[in-house]
């Protein structure tokens, strides 16, 4: 099962292929994508952040005449939890993936790489209004792999709850 440090090395490997720049090619191969429209949605925009929170992996794009000046209403955001099965992957052109490519959910193409999201579960493209609203969203807690979490603050919070709960649950 992929877990949060998973995830965040993996948002390490796709940052210098797609952040600053907009994808030469995106193609959404999995049958529940087809019709989605992403890759015309997405057309000419750049990616402009990645980041991740725990499990979640977050892959905004904005216009790419806007890149310098910062978010607008009109960013889109992948929003991507692997749960119990998927994966991400970086590859070079051409290079063999390391599952079948009947189980790619997303691709997207720039300068010679395929970042290839592979079984996802949840993979859904958001706007920032529904970002904004979105109650599972809101509800994570703080990422503990952030690196502006505040260490003081949660085992304050940790140690003034039940203090017989054992550390697996705390964590959750």
């Amino acid at each position: 099962m992929p877990e949060g440090d998973t995830i965040a090395y993996a948002a390490q490997r796709i940052r210098p292929v797609l952040e600053g720049h907009v994808p030469d090619e995106i193609r959404t191969p999995h049958p529940s994508h087809r019709l989605d429209r992403w890759p015309e949605r997405l057309d000419g925009r750049a990616v402009t952040e990645i980041r991740t929170h725990g499990k979640h992996l977050f892959i905004r794009f904005g216009r790419a005449e806007r890149i310098s000046s910062g978010g607008f209403d009109g960013d889109l955001t992948l929003h991507s939890h692997l749960r119990m099965t998927g994966s991400w992957g970086v590859y070079r052109m051409g290079q063999r993936w390391r599952r079948s490519p009947h189980r790619a959910w997303l691709v997207l193409a720039r300068a010679g790489s395929e970042v290839v999201q592979f079984d996802g579960p949840v993979l859904e493209l958001l706007t920032e209004s529904r970002i904004r609203f979105d109650q599972r969203l809101n509800a994570l807690g703080p990422d503990i792999l952030a690196p502006d979490f505040d260490y003081d603050r949660f085992l304050a919070r940790l140690r003034a709850e039940d203090y017989t709960r054992g550390i697996g649950d705390a964590l959750l």
